[in-house]
This record gives C-alpha cells, sequence and structure tokens, in this order.
C-alpha cells in the first residue's frame, strides 16, 4: 500500500469534505435508527433527545451490534465500513495536514477505502449506506413506531 499516494488523497478538500459528510450521515442515521427501536412515536424526539445524542458514532455502532435481533441481518455488515469511515473521519478532522510517515497512518485499518480513490472508497460507503436503511426497515426497527 503506497503511503504517500493515500496521504496525497486524504489531503485535497472534496476527500475531506466527502468523507467528513459521510461520517455525519451514519452518525445521524445510527442515532435515529436506535430511536426507532427502542422508542414509540410519542417518546421518539424525547429518546433522542436525552440518550442516543449523547452517545457517540463508536457507542452507536456497538449498540446496533449487541441488539438481540430476531434473525441474522446482513446488513449488520454494513458497520465495520462505517467504522473504519468514521476512523478516517477522526483523523481528517483533527489534522491539518497529514504526512505518509504520520503515526495513525501507519497503523490504519481503513486504508483500503482510499488505495484507489474514488472508486475504492465509494463502493463500500455506498453499501454501507444501503445496508443501514435496509436494517432501519425490518419490522424490528419499524414495530415501535408504528404504535
Amino acid at each position: 500500500m503506497n503511503l504517500e499516494a493515500i496521504a496525497v488523497v486524504l489531503n485535497r478538500d472534496e476527500v475531506r469534505s466527502r468523507v467528513m459528510k459521510d461520517a455525519a450521515f451514519f452518525d445521524a442515521f445510527i442515532g435515529v435508527a436506535i430511536g426507532m427501536y427502542f422508542s414509540t412515536q410519542e417518546r421518539f424526539t424525547e429518546f433522542h433527545e436525552l440518550i442516543v445524542e449523547r452517545l457517540t458514532l463508536e457507542e452507536r455502532i456497538r449498540v446496533l451490534e449487541k441488539l438481540p435481533y430476531k434473525k441474522p441481518y446482513k446488513s449488520i455488515s454494513a458497520l465495520p465500513v462505517i467504522r473504519q469511515v468514521q476512523q478516517a473521519r477522526n483523523l481528517i478532522a483533527h489534522e491539518y495536514h497529514i504526512d505518509h510517515r504520520h503515526k495513525k497512518l501507519l497503523r490504519a485499518n481503513w486504508l483500503e477505502l482510499f488505495t484507489n480513490y474514488p472508486a475504492s472508497y465509494k463502493k463500500p460507503v455506498m453499501l454501507a449506506r444501503q445496508r443501514l436503511l435496509r436494517l432501519s426497515g425490518t419490522k424490528e426497527f419499524l414495530e415501535l413506531l408504528s404504535k
């Protein structure tokens, strides 16, 4: 893996904004999904404001991973990609410039998202979005909201 090339990609403004936007989408959408799973229509806003908004994205991902689903959903496979987007976002958001020797870049497990950007990023992120949307549309998530 060419870290120099990946660092160049990560320093581009359009890549930074894309990663930030995708991480924000996942953060918000997972929060809504958790609210759908645990609350009724009448209490959705309260639950979301008092509980979900206090969770980090990593905590929200862990909640989705640990829910006692009635059946195995293929959609759960989206969570590792979402976690990778969040980790890339964390580095991008806290560094003005990313050098190929940056210690967090050297240990990153999300580099494959940027090895052939935009194709290597777009496909798994789009699939993660679709799977998350599919998961939130299951009976388990919509059950309480319909009451």
